[in-house]
């Protein structure tokens, strides 16, 4: 269905954004991919300035505008909670795209829009996370009710916040993010195989894992599996990515424990340019996470033709639908029969790979863009409801 602009005043929205000051992660690349095709829709008829605490390198040509937010000592990560509301005037809609809205919010006569990225910190950060983020993920939560109009990136992460948080489910919209099909698309197989021995010293066949190391990332179990995984096929390899948090030392141990040292690559941090060579090099990609809110590196993956072996809780079996292979996260058993599924059955892989590249190519940031925007117009006319509210897959 074509998208329609509504007839309307220009509508100046601030994207408050700190996010993209940081490294690019999945919320960053999710403000960036949105701003990006937001300011692009319609510039007569849509005006975007990001604001932020300095000017972010990946602008893309949008307007900056400084914020001065007062230092906050000793309370680690919310500096946010005072955004002084002097330099959020003159704008329509704030739209606070990293999740992070004052704790005094709304401050001045405009219309406050929140994009929540999850509250997993809340279910799996018991002991594994530094309290202050418990602290803040409950009083963002307390929070939530109050914004004018939420986005959340499913429809998995749009019914948990409904079910932890009183607020009108007319006013909280799930769209779904896209890809950046620019960098994301099938490489020549021998050039891509070229780069990552080049770049990684990487030889041969693996199984690749895009992500941090938190405890929903379920790194230890895919670490358990692979051990069965390496014993029935002793050519494969589990690379693995990532930011190494406080716990990934458990993951040390396991390695250690089960005497994978030379099957398991730990490269740690890659730079965002080496991804589409390592999920196109690899045989195989998995995603067995407890929670995703979305789950941008399966959707690089199939877009990249690598077929994907995700779990099936929260939001993973939304966005890859039937393109991938799913499988029980809290199962060892069941993450390595998935795997090995995939790397044995060359026609099962061969399925995967099709259908991965025909999922993907639904997800774009013009799509969600068009429906950021049809959000504010509706918040604006006053004609937010229930129906049509939901991510349109």
């Amino acid at each position: 269905m074509a998208f329609k602009l509504m007839t309307m005043p220009r509508i100046r929205v601030a994207v408050v954004a700190d996010v993209l000051l940081t490294e690019m992660g999945g919320v960053a690349r999710s403000v960036r991919g949105i701003t990006h095709e937001l300011a692009l829709l319609d510039p007569d008829r849509l005006e975007v300035t990001i604001i932020a605490k300095r000017r972010p390198e990946a602008m893309d040509g949008l307007a900056f505008r400084r914020s001065f937010s007062p230092r906050v000592p000793k309370i680690p990560g919310a500096v946010f909670a005072l955004q002084r509301p002097f330099t959020l005037t003159g704008y329509d809609i704030v739209h606070y795209m990293d999740s992070r809205p004052p704790l005094d919010y709304p401050l001045g006569r405009r219309l406050n829009v929140v994009t929540q990225h999850g509250f997993s910190t809340l279910t799996f950060g018991a002991g594994n996370v530094q309290r202050h983020w418990i602290y803040l993920n409950r009083a963002l939560l307390r929070i939530a009710p109050y914004a004018d109009l939420t986005f959340t990136a499913s429809e998995s992460e749009r019914h948990e916040l409904l079910d932890k948080a009183p607020m009108d489910p007319a006013r909280v919209i799930a769209v779904h993010h896209g890809i950046d099909h620019d960098r994301f698309f099938p490489r020549d197989a021998a050039a891509v195989r070229e780069e990552v021995k080049t770049r990684f010293g990487i030889e041969g066949r693996y199984v690749l894992y895009v992500s941090n190391h938190q405890r929903k990332k379920n790194t230890e179990r895919l670490v358990e599996a692979f051990s069965t995984v390496s014993a029935a096929l002793p050519d494969i390899c589990l690379v693995l990515t990532g930011w190494h948090t406080p716990r990934f030392k458990l993951v040390l141990d396991v390695i250690d424990r089960l005497g994978l040292r030379q099957r398991v690559r730990v490269l740690g941090h890659v730079p965002d340019d080496a991804l589409p060579a390592l999920y196109g090099a690899a045989d195989a990609f998995t995603l067995p996470s407890l929670h995703e809110g979305f789950g941008l590196p399966v959707l690089e993956a199939m877009a990249c033709g690598t077929p994907v072996i995700a779990s099936n809780a929260y939001s993973l079996p939304e966005v890859c639908g039937d393109a991938a292979e799913l499988i029980d996260p809290y199962s060892v058993d069941s993450i390595a029969g998935g795997i090995l599924h995939v790397l044995e059955d060359r026609e099962r892989a061969s399925q995967l790979r099709a259908s991965g590249l025909a999922r993907a190519a639904s997800f774009t940031w013009r799509r969600a863009a068009e429906q950021h925007l049809e959000g504010y117009e509706r918040l604006l006319s006053g004609t937010l409801d229930s129906n049509g509210s939901h991510a349109k897959a």
